[in-house]
């Protein structure tokens, strides 16, 4: 009886779940007249990924809008766009708005986001013009998660001055904090000599 009863209301809180999720999805179909349903419809099935990658939605998504457009064919309706992993309400009315308004993303500002992304160099002091022109020698750090190596660079001559590597395969798997503070002040005692010199 417990179990008939439990399972009743499951039954009933799932109906209620999805009968909100289609009343929403209804709504949000709503919000857009038949051409711009067309319209959007029609971008979406027929564009290639470079050409939806212009428009306000990231990589990933895309990548899974395209995905799901391989496997289960075109979208007939926006209600079907919202079944693609990490497409909900508020991305998918984005998209629509981006498409719609023919709001691109400007291809130098995304070459820009691009290489900000994929540049990891840190240059520290921050150094104005001026003391950049003066230098007189550097030294780079290359930490990777397999080892570090650093360089030193003498500018009268455009001299390699000084390199090394350090491989940390030889470090064990489980490295203890002390250890790791010891490591630390090791390297740091090693750029701070090619500092001097």
């Amino acid at each position: 009886m417990f179990v008939r009863r439990r399972i009743s209301s499951s039954i009933t809180c799932i109906r209620s779940c999805s009968l909100d999720l289609a009343h929403e999805n209804k709504s949000f179909e709503d919000k857009f007249s038949a051409v711009e349903k067309e319209r959007i419809l029609t971008t979406l099935n027929s564009s290639s990924f470079d050409a939806l990658s212009r428009f306000n939605i990231t990589q990933g998504r895309l990548k899974n809008l395209i995905n799901w457009k391989n496997k289960k064919g075109p979208f007939t309706a926006l209600s079907d766009v919202l079944e693609v992993d990490g497409l909900g309400i508020n991305i998918l009315d984005k998209l629509c708005q981006s498409i719609l308004s023919n709001e691109e993303i400007d291809s130098s500002k995304q070459k820009s986001i691009l290489v900000n992304k994929s540049k990891k160099n840190i240059l520290l002091p921050n150094l104005s013009k001026l003391e950049a022109d003066n230098l007189t020698s550097a030294v780079g750090l290359h930490i990777e998660s397999t080892g570090i190596s650093w360089a030193k660079l003498q500018r009268s001559n455009n001299e390699l001055v000084n390199w090394s590597y350090s491989n940390f395969s030889s470090l064990p798997n489980k490295v203890l904090p002390v250890d790791t503070f010891s490591l630390n002040v090791q390297y740091s005692t090693i750029n701070y000599l090619y500092l001097i010199q």
